[in-house]
């Protein structure tokens, strides 16, 4: 269903979990109203697209209230500059702004090396999977739904040094077309060249699965966007995202 909202007009960036939604691989829900459409995920999370007006206001000004009201999260992707001229206006003394990149383009690179020979790799499973301090069974359950979703339909891999975790890749989201990375590299690890290697395992574990990967991290994020460009990722695509402050 994806393909259904590819061209909606004045839309620039669809992230990939608004794609994963419409391909019915996360569950969420989608609002269209007077040419504005929504894509909410059960966390707060949401897509704005489409025409920027009295459709736009009404769907984001009901989740934004309801969000305020119950003190949950709110964080909205925005589709278009019109539509971050619009939610600045409309909503801006009420949400932080945020600048983003999402690398839209991939070329395959070299194979990469680890300086350390005490290095082992796992994809992720239903023993594993929820274990790795950053990526507990809150982060699947935020982003996929529940980790059912995530082991049926999404990925990972593991790195371990000995014995010793040292990092996670996994598919944060992940759509018919797309595969979008989150990685974290141990404190005790890094420096190793653990990370780019990491990377890389997810990135040949997306295309051997017919994924584009892509590379999703904050504007202001030099070493994440150095990492990209050592990956084979070009084209950053600059977006805005807008977050309710956290309360109390």
């Amino acid at each position: 269903m994806a393909y259904m909202y590819e061209h909606i007009p004045g839309t620039d960036f669809v992230p990939v979990f608004a794609s994963a939604v419409l391909d019915g691989l996360i569950p969420g829900e989608v609002q269209e109203r007077q040419g504005s459409l929504l894509i909410s995920l059960t966390r707060g999370i949401h897509y704005a697209a489409g025409r920027a007006g009295e459709g736009s206001f009404d769907l984001l000004a009901g989740k934004l209230d309801e969000a305020e009201k119950n003190g949950r999260r709110f964080t909205l992707f925005s589709g278009s500059a019109e539509l971050d001229q619009f939610i600045s206006g409309q909503f801006g003394e009420r949400l932080n702004k945020h600048h983003r990149h999402s690398f839209q383009n991939f070329s395959p690179v070299p194979k990469l090396s680890t300086k350390s020979s005490d290095v082992s790799f796992f994809p992720l499973d239903r023993e594993s999977a929820g274990e790795y301090p950053e990526f507990r069974m809150d982060y699947f359950s935020t982003y996929w739904g529940s980790i059912e979703h995530f082991l049926r339909s999404g990925f990972g891999i593991r790195v371990l040094m000995g014995e010793q975790a040292a990092g996670e890749c996994v598919s944060i989201f992940r759509s018919n077309e797309f595969a979008e990375m989150d990685i974290h590299i141990a404190e005790s690890a890094r420096g190793k060249g653990l990370g780019a290697m990491l990377a890389a395992r997810f990135i040949k574990t997306a295309l051997g699965k017919n994924l584009q990967p892509r590379w999703d991290c904050s504007a202001a994020n030099l070493a994440s966007k150095k990492l990209a460009e050592k990956l084979g990722f070009s084209e950053p695509a600059e977006y805005l995202v807008f977050t309710l402050p956290k309360q109390g």
